[in-house]
C-alpha cells in the first residue's frame, strides 16, 4: 500500500489536516485532490482572475486620449507660431481666423479619430484579457482531474472485473460439480 501526503501527493510532504490518502482506494484519492484543488482555487487563483476581471472594464487607453490629442494640438501650435516668428510672416485677420478655424477641425478630427483608435484597441484588449481568464479557468482542472478521473475509472472496471471473474469461477465449479452428480 501506497501512501501520498502533502499539496503534491508526493511522500513526505505534510499536509494540511495531517491524514494520508490510501492510493489502493482512487475513488477516495480522487475526491481529496478535487477538494484540496476547490480549496487552492479560492485561496490563490480567484483574486488573480478578480485582478483580470477588474481590468476587463477599463478605459484607461479611450481616457488618454483627449490629453494626447490637446498636447499634440499645442505641439502644433508652438511649431506655427515658431515659423510665423522665424520667418517674419504676418497674417490678415481673415487667414488668422482660417488657420484658428483649421486648427480646431485639426484638433477635433484627432480627437474623433484617436477616441476611435483608442476604442479598438481598449476594446481588443479586453477581449484578449476575457480571452486569457477563460483559457486559464479552463485549462486549470482538465489535465489533473481527467488523469484522476481515469484512476477512478480503472479501479472500478477491475473491481467489476473482478467481481464477474469470480462469479464465472463459481458458475464453472458449480457446473464441474452439476456434470459430476449427473455421471453418478
Amino acid at each position: 500500500m501506497t501512501t501520498y501526503i502533502g499539496n503534491n501527493f508526493e511522500p513526505g510532504l505534510t499536509r494540511m489536516l495531517g491524514d494520508q490518502i490510501d492510493s489502493s482506494d482512487p475513488d477516495a484519492l480522487f475526491a481529496d485532490v478535487t477538494r484540496r484543488q476547490k480549496e487552492f482555487v479560492i485561496a490563490n487563483v480567484r483574486p488573480f482572475e478578480q485582478k483580470i476581471m477588474e481590468q476587463l472594464d477599463s478605459t484607461e487607453l479611450v481616457d488618454a486620449v483627449p490629453q494626447d490629442v490637446q498636447a499634440q494640438t499645442n505641439i502644433a501650435a508652438g511649431i506655427d507660431r515658431r515659423n510665423r516668428e522665424r520667418f517674419g510672416a504676418r497674417s490678415r485677420g481673415a487667414v488668422t481666423r482660417e488657420r484658428e478655424r483649421a486648427a480646431q477641425r485639426g484638433q477635433s478630427l484627432n480627437l474623433a479619430g484617436g477616441l476611435n483608435n483608442a476604442r479598438l484597441q481598449q476594446d481588443e484588449q479586453n477581449r484578449a484579457l476575457l480571452n486569457q481568464l477563460v483559457d486559464f479557468a479552463g485549462g486549470i482542472n482538465k489535465s489533473n482531474l481527467s488523469s484522476l478521473g481515469s484512476a477512478a475509472q480503472s479501479a472500478t472496471a477491475r473491481t467489476n472485473a473482478y467481481t464477474a471473474a469470480r462469479a464465472q469461477s463459481q458458475a464453472q465449479r458449480f457446473g464441474f460439480l452439476g456434470s459430476l452428480f449427473s455421471m453418478i
